[in-house]
């Protein structure tokens, strides 16, 4: 329903291609549903990993810089808002019921995951010219994201769009390594 309100109301029946569905807070959707549909084994155990830690920071983290969910229309902002309390609280369920307390299922998702986004950030940017920064990772274009631009200046768009992703993965690591403390006591 966002996709079509962006589209058909916000965009005038222009595809708004800022807005694609491939965002560190959009995957927890496509995980959810995975979740969901299998039982548990490796791929269960791999997508609670993925919500319990990069999908909590997710959540998380977005309440540091709400810019993002603030839309012309109020029920989007509604939403956005309401998506990121969800992600957080996901995560934390997720926390409690997933079996395997390694952090590489997880990791792989959030790699494969960043791969992906990329990819359509290069394909959209130089095949479509559209504006797209899927992940805020988008080497082809300017950061936008705050801390990362201002480390952008610095030191350079790529250099700087590194250091995120690796503090991502830092901080997912961080909300595994306190998970298996808390549940060992």
């Amino acid at each position: 329903v966002k996709q079509l309100v962006l589209t058909f109301y916000v965009g005038k029946g222009q595809y708004q291609w800022f807005y694609f569905p491939l965002q560190l807070c959009s995957i927890p959707m496509y995980v959810s549903i995975t979740c969901g549909i299998t039982k548990k084994n490796r791929v269960y155990d791999a997508c609670t990993c993925f919500l319990s830690t990069f999908g909590l920071l997710g959540g998380i983290c977005a309440f540091l810089d709400t810019s993002g969910f603030h839309y012309s229309v109020e029920a989007l902002t509604v939403y956005s808002y309401v998506w990121h309390v969800l992600l957080i609280l996901l995560g934390l369920f997720s926390a409690f019921v997933r079996n395997n307390k390694s952090f590489f299922p997880g990791f792989i998702i959030f790699a494969a995951a960043s791969l992906m986004a990329e990819a359509v950030n290069i394909i959209v940017t130089t095949c479509i010219g559209a504006e797209i920064n899927m992940f805020y990772i988008n080497l082809l274009v300017p950061t936008n994201q705050i801390a990362v631009r201002d480390a952008a200046e610095r030191i350079g768009n790529t250099p700087a769009i590194l250091l995120y992703w690796l503090s991502i993965v830092s901080g997912a690591f961080i909300i595994n390594a306190a998970e298996a403390h808390i549940k060992r006591n």
